[in-house]
């Protein structure tokens, strides 16, 4: 995200933002579970999956640059609609749901 954005948004994103170290084979998100952000991967690698009955169904990989949950902020649904866990020790940037409300309203924190 901080790549695409003019210099002046850096310091209100880093202001609004929390970066997590999560641990291989470390769980971040669950799905059905409430959504409130999204996640940016900034170092590692991370499984996104959904469960199908007892098994479960690899959805995609996500490594550096890639955005993990946004799918969940829908305004229909805003339950996480997949799983996700480190492969690899990561790192993942999360950004509150509360801060783009905020942007899309002209109001940045």
């Amino acid at each position: 995200m901080c790549n695409h954005i003019i210099p002046a948004w850096k310091e209100v994103i880093n202001a609004n933002r929390e970066v997590i170290k999560v641990k291989k084979g470390e769980q971040f998100i669950q799905e059905g579970t409430p959504a409130s952000g999204i996640y940016f991967v900034q170092q590692g690698l991370i499984k996104v999956y959904k469960q199908w009955g007892a098994k479960e169904s690899i959805v995609r990989f996500a490594k550096k640059g890639s955005i993990v949950g946004h799918r969940g902020l829908s305004s229909a649904e805003t339950r996480f609609p997949i799983s996700a866990a480190a492969l690899e020790n990561s790192e993942v940037c999360f950004v509150h749901m509360d801060f783009f409300k905020t942007v899309l309203k002209g109001n940045p924190a």
